[in-house]
């Protein structure tokens, strides 16, 4: 109510209700202040994320075998390195025998059965321009249903995230699978990450002279083009850890590919330019660490404008290529076709027959950089180079036995450039 000066009368009784008042105005006062203060405090301490989790759809009381819904959403960088985040479309996760797909949006299932591959591949169909989220677990695949080529993927649907939570979320392939794990074969804007894919090598009957036996594989016979493979654990491939062309615009980023039988990293020709490989673990193949290769299905055609830059290569040297090469390189520019305009920079290469190769099954490779790459162990040479017009080998660091040559480059190059290199300790300008 209005505050009326003349209520209170100047005797002791009106000045001790006056004072009651005001102290207990003091005493509402001081209690709002408090719980301001302690509001703020807990929205400072509680992470934004914790506050959001409300929104996230959740359906564990009526799904079996539930694990909690992901609130973490990723995104797949543009060709500009904008973001867009994308929450998933469809969360994949197994209970005993049976495979479920549940619509994140409304919590429903919406497929289920005993092939992983089947209804991974169901949602995967329904999420062009979405998510699907696998759950942890052990998704063993047995058929070939992405035209006959692959495990999981597709042949139509482009512009799909697909991932996992890490190495915990295993796709392997079953006993005479006898194709790769994950498979495109001709979608665009693919972005594959955080998943464990195991390539079983030993359990395939085929050697994958007609069918490639990679762990991942995003090819087909047309360009699949602005796809990004990233975070991801690939290991024990018959043919090749990961194998993307032809395509542009292709990105491996910062996984780890272990014991490839052939080679770790594939880059095939033909139609294949400005590709970026960055960050990755090569650690045991046979054949090839990281092949820049310049071959396709349509014909000899060269792969142009790759760079290949920041990653390990670890022995490659394990001597059972299923198509009986061994070749033992750990880098190639130019492996079953030719290369123009590709940059090895900044690599760590150890232990192998030859260190970097640019060599040419077809035509003549041109304008080859080798810069600033530690090359170490290797038994033959740390470069080797034929049929190269425009090479260039500068800044590099080599660690090699006695009887190895740090370069090795044939009268047929053109245009070479060699200066500023370490060999073991000293600088040959």
């Amino acid at each position: 109510m209005a505050w009326d000066r003349n209520h209170y009368k100047r005797d002791s009784s009106g000045l001790t209700q006056m004072a009651q008042l005001l102290f207990t105005s003091h005493l509402i006062r001081e209690w709002i202040w408090l719980t301001i203060l302690i509001s703020i405090t807990v929205l400072a301490i509680i992470p934004s994320s914790k506050l959001a989790i409300a929104s996230a759809p959740k359906s564990q009381t009526d799904t079996p075998g539930r694990t909690s819904t992901p609130t973490v959403t990723t995104s797949n960088p543009s060709a500009t390195g904008a973001t867009d985040p994308q929450p998933c479309s469809y969360e994949v996760f197994m209970s005993g025998s049976t495979t479920y797909a549940e619509n994140c949006a409304t919590g429903v299932i919406a497929y289920s059965g005993a092939l992983p591959e089947t209804v991974i591949n169901d949602a995967i169909a329904q999420s062009s321009g979405g998510s699907v989220y696998i759950e942890p677990g052990t998704y063993t695949f047995t058929t070939l249903p992405v035209a006959g080529t692959g495990a999981i993927g597709s042949s139509s649907v482009s512009n799909v995230e697909l991932y996992g939570a890490g190495n915990s979320t295993i796709l392997q392939a079953g006993t005479n699978l006898n194709g790769a794990v994950i498979a495109l074969w001709g979608p665009s804007g693919w972005f594959i990450h955080d998943l464990q894919v195991n390539g079983n090598a030993a359990s395939q009957s085929a050697n994958g002279a007609g069918l490639p036996l990679n762990g991942i594989n995003l090819s087909g016979p047309s360009s699949s083009n602005n796809d990004v493979v990233e975070h991801c654990y690939i290991h024990d491939a018959k043919t090749v850890g990961i194998g993307i062309g032809p395509g542009v615009n292709e990105q491996v980023l910062d996984n780890w590919v272990q014991n490839s039988w052939a080679n770790g990293i594939t880059m095939y020709g033909g139609q294949n330019s400005n590709d970026i490989v960055q960050g990755n673990i090569v650690d045991g193949a046979s054949d090839v660490g990281i092949s820049i290769s310049g071959q396709n299905s349509n014909g000899n055609a060269p792969i142009t404008n790759v760079l290949v830059t920041g990653n390990t290569v670890l022995n490659i040297n394990m001597h059972i290529s299923p198509f009986g090469q061994n070749t033992g390189a750990g880098l190639y520019a130019g492996d079953n076709g030719y290369a123009q305009t590709v940059t090895f920079s900044n690599n760590y290469v150890s232990t192998g027959t030859y260190g970097i190769v640019s060599d040419p099954y077809t035509g003549s490779n041109s304008a080859i950089t080798i810069s600033g790459n530690t090359v170490v162990g290797f038994t033959k040479n740390g470069v080797y180079a034929e049929e190269t017009n425009g090479l260039t080998i500068s800044g590099n660091t080599f660690s090699l036995p006695a009887s190895a040559l740090a370069w090795w480059v044939d009268t047929d190059c053109t245009n070479v450039v060699i200066q500023n290199n370490y060999v073991n300790g000293v600088l040959e300008t």
